[in-house]
Formats: C-alpha cells, sequence, structure tokens
C-alpha cells in the first residue's frame, strides 16, 4: 500500500512539471521549481521531488546542473494543448450583456472582493509617488491658469509628449492630430459615433472586451464576430469574406495582446487589414491600450504603421500603465479628426489639464520606459505564477492562452463547466472573475473566464484560484 501511495506523488510531481511546459509555463533552458518549492506545493517530501526530478531526467525532459538545480532540457519539445480558435456564428448579432457587464463593474469597488475580474493592475506597481511629487509641483507653480477649461483638444504639452511617444513605437504623428479624452473609453465612445448610427454593423474580435460590448448595445449596433485565433488574431479569409459579404461600417480591433486572450497580429496580417479597409473606404479602429505591455522587451507596432490614407483611428491611454484614476486617454482620428473632434465638443468638451501636465512631466522625465520594464518584469512573473495554478487546481482539460503580454488570461474549460452560473456563487465568497459569456455578443464561451493577473500572488489569489478550481469541478 505505501508503495503504491509512494508511487502516485512521485507521478504527481511529474504531472505537475510536464504540464508547466504543456502550457509554455516552462521552456527548453528554464530552471524549474526547487525542490524544496516543489515539495512544499505538492505536500510531498524532498526525496519524492527528486525521485521525480531524477525519472524526468532519465527520459531526457530535464537535466541537471551542479550547484544549480534542475533545468529543461534543451530541445525539450512536450505537445501543447492550445486554447481552441473561436467559431463563431456567421451572421451580424445584436448585443445584450449590459447587466451582467455592470454587476462586474461594481465588484471593482468592493476593497474586500478579490480582484480577479476586471483587467487592473496592483496600485504597487504604479508610479504614484512620482505622479503626486509632480501634481504637487504644478498646482503650486500657477494655481490660477489650472483651474480654467483646458484646450478642447487637450494640454499642448501633453499632446507634444504623447506624439513623442507614438513616433518612437514606429508610428508617424503629430500633436495636432492627437485629441485628449477621459480614458480610452470616451475616445471609443467618440469614434462609434461619428462612424456610426443604430443599426450598423462592426467586425470584432471573437472573444472581445466586453467594454465593446457594453459601448456596442448602448448604440444599438451591431456585432460581427469572426473566428480568431488566440495566437494570431481575427482569421483573414473569414475578414476577407465578411468586408465582401456585409455592408460594415467600421473594423473594431486589438492587434496587440488583446482582451481576453492576448492575441498578436503579425505584420503581414497588420499590413494587409489595412490594405483590405483603405480599399474599401472602411474605417479600423485600433485600441492599443495593451501595447506597452510585453514581456520580450520588444513592443510591437500598430495597425496606424501601415496606413497612407488616414484610414486608421488609433486609441489608447496610460489607465493601466500610470493612474487609472486620472482617466487620461487620447485618439489619433487620422482622416476622421473634425467628425470625432465634434463628438468630444458634443460630449465633455475638456479634459482634466492637472492630469495631462502632470503625466506630460513624466513622460519628458525619461522614466517611463524604465517604469514599463519593471512593470512587465513582474506581469511577466505574474502571469507565469497565476497560469501554473490554474493548470494545477481547475477540471482536467483546462487549457490557458499564453500572452506574449499584457496581464490577463483566458481559460478554456470542459464544456459543462458554466462559468455564468458559477459566478454568483463566486461573488457570494469575495472571489470576481469574468465569466466568458460577456466577452461575445452570441451564446457562446459559457465554459471560459478571463482572469486578471495584475496582482501579486499571494496567499489570497492562491486561495481564490483553488476555490474556483473547486467551483468549476462541481459542474463535471
Amino acid at each position: 500500500m505505501s508503495r503504491v501511495k509512494g508511487d502516485f506523488r512521485y507521478r504527481q510531481v511529474m504531472d505537475v512539471i510536464v504540464n508547466m511546459m504543456k502550457s509554455g509555463v516552462l521552456n527548453p533552458g528554464d530552471k524549474v521549481p526547487s525542490l524544496r518549492k516543489i515539495s512544499e506545493e505538492q505536500g510531498v517530501s524532498i526525496s519524492t521531488a527528486m525521485q521525480a526530478y531524477m525519472e524526468l531526467e532519465s527520459v531526457g525532459m530535464l537535466e541537471a546542473r551542479p550547484q544549480s538545480g534542475f533545468y529543461v532540457a534543451s530541445g525539450t519539445s512536450v505537445p501543447r494543448e492550445p486554447v481552441t480558435t473561436s467559431r463563431p456564428l456567421d451572421q451580424p448579432t445584436q448585443v445584450k450583456k449590459s447587466d451582467l457587464i455592470q454587476t462586474i463593474l461594481y465588484a471593482i469597488t468592493d476593497p474586500d472582493m478579490v480582484p480577479l475580474g476586471c483587467a487592473i493592475p496592483s496600485t504597487d506597481l504604479l508610479p504614484h509617488k512620482e505622479l503626486t511629487s509632480i501634481m504637487r509641483r504644478i498646482l503650486s507653480d500657477d494655481t490660477e491658469a489650472r483651474v480654467e477649461y483646458g484646450d478642447v483638444k487637450g494640454n499642448k504639452f501633453f499632446r507634444q509628449q504623447l506624439a513623442h511617444y507614438m513616433n518612437a513605437n514606429g508610428n508617424s504623428v503629430s500633436s495636432e492630430q492627437l485629441i485628449v479624452t477621459n480614458g480610452a473609453s470616451e475616445a471609443m465612445t467618440m469614434a462609434l459615433r461619428a462612424l456610426t448610427r443604430p443599426g450598423d454593423l462592426v467586425i470584432m474580435e471573437s472573444p472581445s472586451y466586453f467594454g465593446f460590448m457594453h459601448l456596442l448595445e448602448t448604440a444599438k449596433i451591431y456585432a460581427l464576430e469572426l473566428p480568431t485565433s488566440p495566437i494570431g488574431g481575427i482569421l483573414m479569409n473569414d475578414f476577407r469574406n465578411a468586408l465582401d459579404r456585409y455592408d460594415v461600417k467600421a473594423v473594431l480591433v486589438q492587434p496587440n495582446h488583446g482582451n481576453p486572450m492576448g492575441q498578436v497580429y503579425p505584420d503581414d496580417t497588420r499590413e494587409e487589414m489595412v490594405k483590405l479597409c483603405n480599399k474599401k473606404d472602411i474605417p479600423i479602429i485600433e485600441d492599443d491600450i495593451n501595447g506597452d505591455f510585453t514581456f520580450s522587451g520588444r513592443r510591437y507596432g500598430n495597425l496606424k504603421k501601415y496606413d497612407k490614407n488616414g484610414n486608421v483611428i488609433h486609441i489608447s491611454s496610460f489607465s493601466k500603465s500610470l493612474a487609472p484614476g486620472f482617466r487620461v486617454g487620447w485618439v489619433e482620428p487620422g482622416k476622421y479628426h473634425e467628425e470625432i473632434l465634434r463628438q468630444k465638443i458634443a460630449g465633455t468638451m475638456a479634459s482634466n489639464d492637472i492630469m495631462q501636465l502632470t503625466l506630460a512631466h513624466y513622460l519628458a522625465s525619461g522614466k517611463f520606459s524604465r517604469h514599463l520594464r519593471r512593470m512587465n518584469s513582474n506581469f511577466k512573473a505574474q502571469v507565469e505564477t497565476y497560469t501554473y495554478h490554474i493548470l494545477k487546481n481547475f477540471p482536467e482539460g483546462t487549457r490557458v492562452t499564453r500572452p506574449k503580454g499584457g496581464f490577463v488570461l483566458w481559460a478554456e474549460m470542459p464544456e459543462q463547466v458554466d462559468t455564468l452560473d458559477m459566478y454568483p456563487r463566486a461573488l457570494n465568497e469575495k472571489i470576481s472573475f469574468s465569466p466568458g459569456g460577456i466577452f461575445t455578443s452570441q451564446q457562446k464561451y459559457n465554459n471560459c473566464m478571463r482572469i486578471n493577473c495584475g496582482f501579486p500572488w499571494d496567499a489570497r489569489m492562491e486561495r481564490s484560484i483553488t476555490r474556483l478550481g473547486e467551483l468549476a469541478k462541481d459542474y463535471l
């Protein structure tokens, strides 16, 4: 009996390491968890953990390095079960998801809620001390001027810093073209109002950020969701067919670390998408709010880079990277500048000048790139840790995305799991997550959920992920 139990325990450790390789948490050359760490996490003795590692070494999956530990052997390739490419219904759909979306947004304000739902970073990762110091200097410098209305397009110094920032990322924009907004959400609302009318049709990824669903529902716009790869974005054959088949008024995409699946569009896909839309004079709304969050250190470019006709409307903000509460975003509207500017005037008229100046001075200080490197290093480690614990605790057969940036994960569980039904149960236990069904206009992805990895891993997060796994297993 004891031998059977011991055999099970060392094989349990082997399975954990192999699953980490399958999910991409561990790659060739990576150091595996130490014997002490894996023994504590799996509740086994160090000798049992050693037995598991030696077994994996014997089959060529691990290699021991003197005075260093065990590493994934070079050339090791473990078949990975990726999140499946989506297959939404090929038909325009009216969005009706606002009630549940509002419930999830309300959970942000509950300090006792474990924040696995909304995609927000921990304030510990934000430069709030530096920003506060800059703001104090601005307020003490010229208080009278700071309480006046600002420029409709945004503070000039801030727009200059924005243009410098965007051009450093491979674009070619003028500060005069930029319009500052109250977060990326206002920019998106302005763009949709300028380009569409109720009943119009917009192409989007599937699944797609639930905030887009809310905007489309309130504007009474139909969504045409297209098959989307968790690696490379919208499938271009389906995209071409949709442009030929439907009267499309706009295309709404997130080419860099899309939310929720983390897709990054290849360069040839970006270029072809821009060319096709230019040919048919269909505007592209490019949401680049996650563009700065890359694990490799190399920032991916924008669709705007390929735009020669002013047909790409580029939107982003500093809400995720610097200060969510500042609500400062922007739009580079291309040839739709006047239409979108009119929407700004008809709406909020101007954006907070003090917040813009604070961010402008921070950008001018040169500290932003160093801050991003530190932030991305934390996000990468957090995403890897969350991935490991999701695969460890969620139902067998769960697939998890392997993003190249950002700080969210998309978990695809067996079909029996119903995350919409599971959500209020988790909420009652003060655990939030985003059920997959709110990321689509259709009745899909109910076996999926998005997990926010923006907070450092601790005992509270571990208990919550473990509990979500238990709740999910109840459906099997």
